[in-house]
């Protein structure tokens, strides 16, 4: 990376007088502890134009430069634009409740079921989740260190994106709560996505994309 004389930064060289020779595998822009940009490798569908897409912003980034970009392809892994539980998957994360200070989250509620379901959570009740409610079957709900903050106060309609981050809960680009920063939660139990840290609540979700944050704001 290089600041032009524009001020603008530039991938892989200098403006248009210096060039570089790397593989990229992915690039994160942080400012002020926010994240601001995301760049993955893509590949344009439409005109199989190679580049990086940015998963902050949805935007693709072309060459500005002459002649295209290689790709290489790691066989391991596929990308998928998202995965989805039916209310009986769950993913046990590894972390710890009392280790994130943030969530960034874009998912969508395809059905509302007629219990409670557990999003993304830790221990129930008493610490972290993101749930939906059976007497509230259009919003959800987020609960911190057991207090209820949003109290299915945001509806969902399709694809939404919920922030939790330095003491403001945002659903799609709009603060809707306020919250005193730190931890999500006391608890030492480990952080679960589509179902709570003790398995008595599942959750029916397409998961977009999830990012947890640590106490330096880093994902």
């Amino acid at each position: 990376t290089s600041n032009a004389a524009n001020g603008t930064y530039t991938l892989f060289g200098l403006g248009a007088s210096y060039f570089c020779y790397a593989k990229l595998y992915r690039c994160k822009c942080i400012q002020g502890g926010s994240l601001i940009r995301d760049f993955i490798p893509a590949m344009r569908n439409s005109n199989n134009d190679i580049g990086l897409y940015d998963i902050v912003n949805n935007v693709f980034y072309s060459n500005a430069g002459s002649g295209t970009f290689n790709a290489g392809y790691d066989e391991s892994y596929q990308w998928l634009d998202y995965i989805q539980s039916s209310g009986i998957q769950y993913i046990n994360t590894g972390l710890a409740e009392n280790s994130i200070y943030g969530l960034k989250m874009t998912f969508e509620v395809p059905s509302y079921a007629t219990a409670w379901q557990s999003l993304v959570s830790g221990t129930l009740d008493t610490g972290f989740t993101v749930g939906t409610k059976n007497v509230d079957l259009t919003g959800f709900y987020v609960r911190l260190k057991g207090a209820e903050i949003i109290n299915s106060g945001s509806l969902i309609s399709g694809k939404t994106e919920l922030v939790i981050k330095n003491g403001a809960i945002s659903v799609n680009g709009t603060q809707k709560a306020t919250y005193t920063a730190g931890q999500l939660s006391e608890k030492t139990g480990n952080m679960f996505i589509f179902a709570n840290n003790a398995l008595s609540r599942y959750g029916n979700m397409k998961l977009y994309e999830l990012e947890f944050y640590g106490s330096d704001g880093s994902a």
